[in-house]
């Protein structure tokens, strides 16, 4: 079961993503726009900052596994400190066939 962090907890008083670098001052609309960018490139750079930064539980609440999966190759090299936590993650959830 997930639990993520309540919206209220997850920005700022300004509307802000408690889970971006302080160079993007976006907003949680914002953020969804551009994870739905139809360039591919663009949406692959703001989903791994989210994959890097954000909990676990508060990626699922704004991507799906089988969107991060349909985007994975172009994450993946591009989480950090955070790349063997997902590569397992990804590998667990597809073979719970969730991904």
């Amino acid at each position: 079961m997930l639990n993520p962090t309540p919206l209220e907890r997850m920005v700022d008083n300004r509307g802000r993503l408690y889970f971006l670098p302080d160079t993007l001052d976006m907003t949680l609309e914002k953020f969804r726009k551009a994870l739905a960018d139809p360039n591919l490139e663009a949406r692959a750079v703001f989903l791994a900052c989210l994959l890097r930064n954000a909990r676990s539980d508060d990626v699922f609440f704004l991507v799906s596994p089988r969107e991060l999966r349909e985007m994975w190759s172009l994450v993946e090299g591009r989480l950090g400190m955070r790349e063997e936590f997902w590569c397992w993650l990804m590998d667990s959830l597809k073979e719970l066939g969730l991904a």
